[in-house]
This record gives structure tokens, sequence and C-alpha cells, in this order.
């Protein structure tokens, strides 16, 4: 604990030295994570301000990269960054198929820029959430391929689409550089085959290493 006196105008601020406590070692082999706590500097808030109580190093959270999974089969990798004023950007490759037996396999490709916005931070002992909320532009490449049993030959087509979400952010003091998400959405992809009407509401989670 620390206790002072913060004074007004251009008067100095005057700290009395510190109190020491005590303290009383923990029984048994059981460790426990460090907690975490929000670092909050009053001139330039910083999207990224999270340490350890220990006085331990930084976690920076700006720049990571990652994988995803997601209805309709979807998969693919994910990288997203903060930037200081809440805005960040993010880009997703992805893959997914859809089967018919009457009418074939279709198989897409997109990629997906979109920017992200943070609501607001909350940060326990143990855990830091971040609520944000995302659109993306979606461009798709798809591939119609007829089931064996149909002769013909495969056709292509390229469509541009968007996506809008919402989600959450969360990363743990066990590992303080891995952040999963969970994100749910609307999808209005570019016009599909016959007979492979995708589902318009999405649902993935993704994880990202910040190696920033």
């Amino acid at each position: 604990m620390t206790m002072g006196r913060l004074s007004t105008g251009s008067g100095s601020a005057s700290v009395s030295s510190p109190m020491r406590a005590s303290s009383t070692p923990l029984s048994g082999p059981a460790q426990v994570p460090m907690p975490l706590e929000a670092r909050t500097p009053a001139a330039t808030p910083n999207r990224s301000a999270v340490v350890g109580q220990q006085g331990g190093s930084a976690i920076s959270h700006i720049f990571g990269v990652g994988g995803l999974v997601g209805s309709m089969s979807t998969y693919g990798a994910t990288a997203r960054q903060w930037q200081h004023n809440r805005l960040g950007i993010q880009v997703g490759v992805t893959r997914d198929v859809q089967t018919s037996d009457a009418e074939g396999r279709v198989t897409a490709m997109q990629v997906e820029p979109g920017v992200v916005y943070a609501l607001f931070d909350r940060v326990r002992d143990y855990v830091w959430v971040r609520p944000y909320v995302g659109s993306a532009l979606s461009f798709r490449h798809q591939t119609l391929t007829p089931p064996a049993s149909v002769p013909g030959d495969s056709a292509s087509d390229n469509g541009v689409g968007f996506r809008v979400f919402g989600g959450s952010e969360i990363t743990f003091a066990t590992v303080t550089r891995l952040a999963l998400s969970a994100e749910v959405g609307y999808r209005q992809p570019p016009a599909p085959f016959p007979g492979f009407e995708p589902d318009h509401m999405t649902l993935s989670i993704a994880g990202h290493w910040y190696i920033k």
C-alpha cells in the first residue's frame, strides 16, 4: 500500500514512504496465476494497458495472428491490429464448403478485410474482456462441382458481399498473449449458385496470438 497527497494547480505532489505489508507464504504446491490490473495513464489511454500486479512486463495486445472456425464448415486464418483510439482493423482468409446430393458441391474462398471498434475494456483479477462490433467486405470466389452421377463441367463465380458482427475478446492471466474471440453476425454473400443458399446468420470462434 502507498499513502500520499496529490496537490492541485502548480503545487507538487508529495508521497509518503510506502508501508510494508506483512506477507505469509502460500502453503502447499498450488500455483496461482498472477492477477491482472488496468494501467490508465492520465494523458493518452492505451488499448493494451494490462500489467501484472507484481510489476511485471506490460501485455501488448496490438497485433495478433491466429485462426478461426465457424458455421457453414468455415475455417481459415485471421489477423487483427488494435489502435490507441479503440479502433482496429482485421483481415480474414477463410474457406467453406456446401454439399448437395442433387446439385454437387460448392467450395468458396473469401478474403474479408474489416474494421472493429472496442466498446470498453473490463479488467478483472484473472481475465480481461474487450467487447467489440465491426463490419467487413467479403471478396468471394466460389466453384461449383457437379456430382459424379451428373455429367457436366465445373463452374466458377466471383462476387462481393459484406458482413456485420459483434463479439468479445477474452484474455486470461495464465496465457497473456493469447486472446479468444466469439462472434455472431449477419452475412450478405454474393449471388449463390442455384440450390446453395447460404446461412445469413454466422457464428465463429477465433484465437489470436499477440506477437506485439
